[in-house]
Formats: structure tokens, sequence, C-alpha cells
């Protein structure tokens, strides 16, 4: 192995690590991303990719027209048009992650506008998902009355603090999940503006380049957005886990959070270190997004029956309704659409007019 010595040191270091501390690139590693012909002479000329390249897409072309399948399946058995279209959001969540990444592995020099389109598609979700865990509740006024007072530990095994829900926590919490929503497409836009000028490099970490930065601000959006989802999975799972199947609901959005926005600053850093060597399949510098898309669309196989198991179907997807007389009674509810009284919250009943909506077919 290629190694150097230095100065005031006898111990020769092996040049991968030079590399990753001095950001010395390897000269022998393209700078450029490769064309869709080169790409495409490369599979041509290789069987592995050749069939590797094969069971990809095939895998993809499925996935997708079982997401297509699924949005039939959910306009016709779903009877509530809110949920329908939250459902169809999150369903459809992995299927778009395949296309993107499968795009990106096609067109290299495109991936970083394959990888924009994937994350505004995420950023509706993530927003369609609390939409309908508020839905479920019945309503943000309901969700708040449900949870109001409830005291939750982050992490059982260690002596960390216990987050009391107030009127003031639960709107972080909502500000918490929704703020990824809305930074992640803009950091990945800004991105996408500095990348067609030239001036942005994901192959080294300089103080005077933005792929630091823009990175720390996506990392520390994804890692609040994580906290949010986790402490409102806690408070709502007691009411919500029994019918509606929210963990698992909460397990898919949440992995698609770490795969599509933290995920690939671990892959970036492991491209500086060299871990992830600059050889083919992926022979390049800018390879960590390459390698995100390859690993994005083998995870969107392996999760995606998740989501057809608890979303593609009625059962755990049906709302019954709430009893509105004994909610005039027990409730007062601001101006501001929040509970004020501390009485027990009605409990969902099924009456004659809604017994059709919750014969289950166990789909």
């Amino acid at each position: 192995m290629t190694s150097m010595l230095l100065e005031g040191t006898e111990t020769p270091l092996p040049l991968a690590t030079i590399n990753w501390v001095f950001n010395v690139s390897d000269p022998d590693c393209p700078t450029t991303d490769p064309s869709s012909a080169e790409v495409w002479q490369d599979v041509q000329e290789n069987v592995a990719l050749k069939v590797g390249f094969a069971i990809l897409t095939a895998g993809t072309i499925i996935l997708f027209v079982s997401f297509l399948e699924a949005c039939v399946f959910i306009a016709r058995k779903i009877p509530h048009g809110e949920e329908a279209t939250s459902l169809v959001w999150i369903i459809g969540i992995y299927p778009v992650f395949a296309v993107t990444s499968l795009l990106g592995i096609y067109f290299p020099r495109a991936i970083v506008l394959c990888n924009l389109t994937a994350s505004l598609y995420f950023s509706v979700s993530l927003y369609q998902a609390w939409l309908l865990f508020m839905f479920y509740f019945g309503d943000e006024a309901m969700a708040y009355a449900y949870m109001s007072g409830m005291e939750i530990r982050l992490l059982r095994c260690f002596k960390n603090p216990t987050i009391t829900i107030t009127k003031k926590n639960f709107r972080r919490l909502k500000a918490g999940i929704l703020q990824v929503a809305t930074l992640q497409p803009v950091v990945l836009f800004i991105e996408d503006i500095l990348w067609l000028n030239g001036t942005y490099n994901s192959s080294k970490i300089t103080w005077d380049d933005a792929f630091l930065y823009l990175n720390s601000v996506g990392l520390l959006s994804s890692a609040v957005a994580l906290v949010a989802l986790t402490i409102t999975l806690k408070a709502s799972k007691s009411h919500l886990q029994s019918q509606f199947y929210v963990t698992q609901k909460y397990l898919i959005i949440i992995l698609a959070l770490i795969f599509a926005n933290m995920q690939i600053t671990l892959l970036h850093i492991l491209t500086f270190a060299n871990v992830i060597p600059c050889r083919p399949p992926f022979k390049t510098e800018q390879r960590a997004n390459r390698y995100q898309s390859l690993i994005l669309l083998i995870e969107s196989f392996l999760v995606y029956p998740l989501a057809l198991l608890y979303i593609r179907t009625r059962k755990g997807n049906i709302v019954g309704i709430l009893d509105t007389r004994e909610s005039i009674f027990q409730y007062d509810v601001t101006s501001n659409g929040y509970v004020k009284s501390k009485k027990k919250p009605p409990k969902r009943v099924t009456d004659q007019r809604t017994l059709h909506f919750n014969t289950y077919t166990s789909i």
C-alpha cells in the first residue's frame, strides 16, 4: 500500500488517510460523473452489470405498478377522501424513491436533480402523514386533548428528562416534524444551483465550501424531525395503536427520513475516508451519491411490502365517528382550536350509519 511519513514521525500513514485529513484527491479517480452513454457502454461490456441493471429495472417497474394498483384500491375501498389522499401520498414514498434512484443510476449527471425530486415528494408525504394521524384522533384539538399532560421519556435506558405535552410543546412537535418538509427541499435546491454553477463539490470537506454547511443543516433538521416523530409516536401509541397500527406507519415514515436525509451524510464521510474506494462500478469522486441511489433503491424494495401490508388495506384505516353530543357537553373548544376541558375525551363510537365502514376487508 502506498504510504508516506509525516514530519517528526517514523510510522508511515496510508495514502488514503492522508487524503482524508488533507482533502488530497486521488489522481486516478475521475472528478466528473460519466454520461448516460458511458454508463450504457459499461453495462453492455460487463455481464454482471447487465444482470444487475436488469434486476434493478424490473424490480422498480414491479414496485411502481404495485403502487398504481394500491392507489386504485385505496380510492375504491377507503370512504374518507382526506384519509385516502394521505394514504396514497405515504404509500408512494418508496416507489418514488425507487424511480428517482434508478434514474440517478442511469443518468449520474442528473443525480442531484433526482434527489431533489424525491425530497420534494417526501416533504409533501411527511405533511400528509401528520394530517393522517390527526385525522385518526379527529383533528388537532382532539389530538391535543388526548395527549395533554402526558410525560414522555425519549430513551428509557438513560435518565434523560421527561417531556410534558403542553399546548406549547404540542405546537413544537408539529413544527419539528414539518420543518424538515420545508427546509430539506430548500437545502437541496441550493445544492442544485451551486452544482449547476460548478461551485459545489461534494468530494471534499473544506471550511470555505458550501457542502459542509448545507449537509450540517440538513442533518440537524432531520435529527430534530426524528426526535419529534418519536415523541409524537410515544404520546399517541396508547390511544391509536390497537385500531390504526400507528407504530408500523410511523416506522415507515421514520425509515424514509433516515434513508433519504441522513444516510447520504454517512456515505459521504465513508467516501472521504476512502472506506468506499474509488473503483468500478462507481469510479468517480462523486461516488457517494451513486451509492446512495443504489442503496436507497434496494431499501425501497425491502420496506415497501411493509407499506403495502399496513396502508393498502381497510383494516386499521377506517375511522368511525365521534359521539358529537358527548363532545358538545364535555368540551369547550377555544378560538385557536385547542380544548380547555381536562375531562376524559370521548371515545369513538360506531352506529348503524358507519357500521358498513368498519366491516374490514383483510387484504
